[in-house]
């Protein structure tokens, strides 16, 4: 399986790592960009930020040796993701795969972007639901290809109620005291479920998931590795069925299998395999 954890060294992050990294401006995203970089093995580097994070990028020798020899790029938001209100992430999966590919066209062994996404979630319930799904899409890119993202977010900018939703995404988090109460992440094609799904973290899962973009082909889910969950977690993904392609779901404790069936649940829109 995936590396799925709380992290404090972004040093040790490797092909197929997806984190997420929240901090405090104050140099600390060029901290990051620096360790992650510096742990590469032939890798294309990609760091995309604000121009305050360019100015400190100019400002690091670490950093600006990489760009100066070529191995590091340095792009702002806009350049990478265009404009926050306009951003299309299904377009955004192309951009990256088409620089993924690239990369080992070049010779390269996989890529590594450090991105300051801060902006990018900081505005209308729209616009940052249309980044979760770039998170889903993403996640999915860094599971199939060489590929290690590190996204970073600044705590003190960000709500505490998008924050969760954004670690649940995130098969590596750092900078909250705890590890988020359950994770969804893209595994040899699968989604897992880690962690619990209860009472409190219901809505988490339900925004989470309403960003989700369609899977071709449908869904498969794995629950095996969730410490809790009930029937509306369930519930919440039938809701990404539909009767022609509905959602597979496997390691459904027998306990709740029972209570699905007790319920009258049943629907074709999700099948408990």
């Amino acid at each position: 399986m995936r590396n799925h954890r709380v992290l404090d060294d972004p040093a040790v992050l490797h092909g197929h790592d997806h984190a997420e990294w929240c901090g405090l401006r104050a140099n600390d995203f060029t901290r990051l960009a620096a360790a992650v970089f510096g742990a590469a093995d032939n890798e294309r580097l990609m760091l995309v930020g604000t121009s305050a994070d360019l100015d400190e990028v100019r400002n690091n020798p670490r950093l600006d040796r990489l760009a100066a020899n070529g191995a590091l790029t340095v792009h702002t938001l806009d350049e990478v993701y265009g404009d926050v209100s306009t951003f299309d992430p299904v377009q955004q999966l192309q951009t990256f795969t088409a620089i993924v590919f690239e990369a080992l066209g070049q010779g390269y062994r996989g890529l590594r972007v450090v991105a300051d996404a801060t902006p990018m979630i900081s505005g209308t319930e729209d616009t940052f639901s249309r980044w979760l799904a770039w998170e889903h899409l993403a996640d999915q890119l860094i599971d199939a290809r060489p590929v290690v993202g590190v996204c970073y977010f600044d705590d003190a900018a960000v709500e505490p109620e998008r924050l969760e939703a954004l670690s649940a995404l995130h098969p590596i988090t750092h900078g909250r005291e705890l590890a988020p109460p359950f994770r969804l992440f893209t595994d040899d094609g699968v989604l897992v479920v880690t962690g619990e799904i209860d009472d409190e973290t219901i809505s988490t899962l339900h925004l989470a998931l309403a960003a989700r973009p369609r899977t071709p082909g449908g869904l498969i889910v794995d629950l095996a590795h969730a410490d809790f969950i009930d029937h509306r977690t369930l519930q919440a993904f039938a809701r990404l069925g539909t009767r022609s392609a509905p959602v597979q779901v496997h390691g459904v404790h027998p306990t709740l299998r029972r209570l699905w069936q007790t319920l009258d649940l049943t629907t074709d829109t999700l099948h408990l395999n």
